[in-house]
């Protein structure tokens, strides 16, 4: 049975709907918003994640190459140091 949105939206405003399918469309309307807010709420979580790593990542990254530059700095301190002498 194919019904017209329309149609459907006109009986249950109007309560011509019997109450079996109030409920159904109740259910459905419920189960719709449910789902735009699931789909909604996952991008949001995967975008947060994506940050929090890209974040963690680039604190990890750039306090690893700080490190790096501070040893390749003192051993060229070091180097030019013991060949002066």
């Amino acid at each position: 049975m194919n019904l017209n949105y329309g149609e459907v939206a006109s009986a249950f405003i109007s309560g011509e709907m019997n109450e079996n399918a109030r409920i159904k469309v109740n259910n459905g309307l419920k189960l719709t918003i449910m789902g735009y807010f699931s789909f909604f709420l996952s991008i949001f979580v995967e975008f947060m994640v994506k940050v929090v790593y890209y974040k963690a990542c680039h604190r990890f990254v750039c306090d690893r190459s700080i490190e790096l530059q501070k040893l390749v700095s003192e051993w060229i301190k070091h180097h030019l140091n013991s060949h002066a002498s």
